[in-house]
């Protein structure tokens, strides 16, 4: 029972760092405390640095999304229908995806690299996808697909979360304007 209430409090810690973070990347430690709700002291004795908190939000993040998307990057299915999936499964983890995106301890931690590097190499794959299938333009970088893609997902949550627009709107809406700015001439959703 013990462990179990460790982790419950552990996890409520990471989500609400992971939140805080996304919003706004310089949140102090204290202040991801009070968005867990609980004390300073706490927060150390589950995390002893924000650099152990920070691997435990990337690697709770990684495997929330794997959860989410895996089936679907591993489908056989179009790439437009593949990006309609993904995006309805993402909107939810808009903060997951945009903190593991962004967060620049990536580039430090061999096991926290690993699960950045499969998330991106599934997402420059579907992008790559779109154009092979018409539906993104050619002359487009990947990379620029890909950063616009998490933007937007990350757009979409942060507007369902301060109530601008209904969650039910959402993919519709991400799916629309990032179609409309990455097809081509004659693509029109």
């Amino acid at each position: 029972m013990e462990n179990h209430m460790k982790q419950r409090i552990q996890n409520r810690i990471i989500e609400a760092a992971i939140v805080k973070l996304a919003s706004k990347p310089v949140s102090t430690l204290d202040e991801i405390a009070k968005a867990a709700d609980v004390g300073r002291a706490t927060l150390y004795r589950h995390f002893d640095s924000r650099t152990a908190l920070i691997k435990a939000m990337i690697k709770y993040a990684d495997q929330k999304m794997d959860e989410a998307i895996c089936s679907i990057f591993t489908s056989k299915m179009p790439a437009e229908q593949k990006l309609d999936e993904l995006v309805r499964a993402l909107i939810p983890l808009g903060a997951s995806l945009h903190f593991t995106v962004y967060e620049p301890i990536h580039g430090n931690d061999p096991e926290v690299t690993k699960g950045h590097k499969k998330f991106l190499d599934w997402f420059k794959g579907l992008c790559q996808e779109l154009k092979d299938e018409g539906v993104a333009a050619q002359d487009i970088p990947v990379a620029w697909v890909v950063a616009n893609l998490d933007m937007i997902i990350f757009t979409a949550w942060e507007k369902i979360k301060s109530g601008d627009i209904a969650a039910n709107d959402a993919p519709n809406l991400v799916l629309r304007t990032f179609l409309n700015g990455i097809g081509t001439a004659g693509s029109q959703q």
